[in-house]
């Protein structure tokens, strides 16, 4: 058996036993939106919802959507 099977055994070991079980964690590739539709709504951090066409145009003339 190799170390990978072992290891996947002991974690379906403790995963049945509910009281092992205290924090879980997720690994995942998330888009960083690259390529989105000019007519694509993005929220912002400070609530507003922007059109990314209308981000574009302001980053093209230097300017901020939200400054620091």
């Amino acid at each position: 058996m190799s170390k990978r099977e072992d290891v996947a055994r002991n974690a379906e070991k403790f995963m049945s036993q509910r009281e092992n079980i205290r924090n879980i964690g997720v690994v995942a590739h998330i888009d960083h939106g690259k390529c989105v539709s000019g007519k694509t709504n993005i929220l912002l951090e400070n609530g507003k919802i922007e059109k990314a066409e209308d981000l574009f145009k302001l980053s093209e003339k230097g300017k901020k959507a939200k400054e620091n």
